[in-house]
């Protein structure tokens, strides 16, 4: 509309002198309808991500997103609620409203079964950190995204330096010797990339190179019997919530979410990378993705190490670039799950094992412990 208005203000000034009038019109007029003909402008266009909000997603807004959303003017739409079950639902909709997220091997390989993913292009990327990055990080239909670990943390309130301190998950069953309330996730929760059954069956004795296939009764026997001192959590912002308040003194939690309440300085806690899962997500963008090109765009953005460097920074998750890595000091790689001296002592999900059985563990574990 204020273009067609600006034509009109022109004509009405010209009038008096006829003969430019339609010279100025004529070009007026090209003007606009080239301006209402072009393509949008980079502000805005948009891409929308889904996550599982919290701390992560914080992060990565931080990290990931608003350096983006500067240097392209793209902007990143946010949703919460990732789910195959939603994925499957935009996807066969046929116009699906969302463009891409970061999932687990598990849930990746449930998607990919079901073709709802789009392939990955990498021609936007930088070529060194495509040489950089190993082929088991660039797939066909993911690209990494960061290397996490999920495990068990103690409050140094509760058990400070001088004392005893958990340092196994069979300290994290033991309430006599470490009293107090346990905070972990309850059975499903996030279709059960949680590792609620594997931590059950370290405790028992069963060492992390033998732990699938999975002994599922075996496992909800052990959490029935630390039940009674547990408090069970559904959304990735309560075990923290729940150790800051003090009505926890042991989480299972992710070490992004552990340093970031760390850093929040309300609790001193300690991650124990003794026993610890490690897994890598992934980007994945769904079949249809409205915004496919432009997605492209912000995966080889986040790819470059000076970027990944900072999402560390923020929250602890290990680099897919291993060129990350000259752009940190020591001290902050130390902090890292793919750090020597700590991925020796943790063990990797078996995706395989999990995209088979999540269902049948699910049922087993809720059918046991409400029993």
């Amino acid at each position: 509309m204020a273009k067609f208005v600006f034509i009109w203000r022109v004509g009405v000034t010209m009038r008096k002198n006829r003969g430019q009038l339609p010279i100025i019109i004529v070009c007026a007029v090209v003007a606009g309808l080239v301006a209402l003909s072009s393509p949008s402008r980079a502000d805005d266009r948009k891409i929308v991500y889904v996550g599982i909000g919290g701390p992560t997603q914080e992060a990565i807004r931080k990290a990931m997103f608003e350096p983006f959303q500067k240097e392209t003017g793209i902007q990143v739409a946010e949703d919460t609620g990732l789910g195959a079950e939603r994925v499957q639902a935009e996807v066969q909709s046929g116009h699906p409203a969302i463009d891409f997220m970061t999932i687990g091997a598990s849930a990746y390989g449930t998607l990919l079964a079901k073709e709802l993913l789009a392939p990955i292009d990498y021609k936007y990327y930088d070529p060194e950190d495509i040489k950089s990055m190993p082929e088991t990080i660039r797939q066909k239909f993911s690209v990494g995204s960061v290397f996490s670990s999920l495990g068990m943390a103690y409050s140094k309130k509760a058990f400070p330096d001088g004392g005893p301190q958990p340092a196994s998950w069979a300290d994290f069953w033991d309430v006599k010797k470490f009293p107090g309330k346990r905070t972990m996730p309850y059975c499903g929760v996030l279709e059960g990339s949680w590792p609620i059954a594997e931590a059950a069956l370290m405790a028992d004795g069963v060492s992390k190179d033998k732990l699938y296939p999975l002994d599922m009764e075996r496992a909800v026997k052990k959490l029935k019997e630390l039940a009674p001192n547990v408090i069970w959590w559904k959304n990735t912002s309560q075990p923290g919530q729940y150790m800051a308040s003090g009505e926890a003194v042991m989480d299972l939690d992710s070490v992004g979410r552990t340093n970031n309440l760390n850093k929040s300085g309300v609790v001193p806690v300690q991650y124990v990378w003794n026993g610890a899962n490690v897994f890598g997500d992934k980007w994945i963008v769904v079949k249809g993705a409205p915004h496919y090109d432009d997605v492209m765009k912000f995966l080889a953005f986040v790819a470059r190490p000076q970027i990944q460097a900072g999402l560390a920074r923020l929250i602890g998750y290990a680099p897919s670039n291993p060129r990350a890595y000259d752009v940190m000091d020591k001290a902050e790689a130390m902090q890292l799950v793919t750090y020597p001296d700590n991925f020796k002592q943790t063990w990797p999900t078996n995706p395989e094992w999990w995209s088979a059985n999540v269902q049948k563990w699910t049922e087993t574990c809720l059918n046991g412990l409400s029993g």
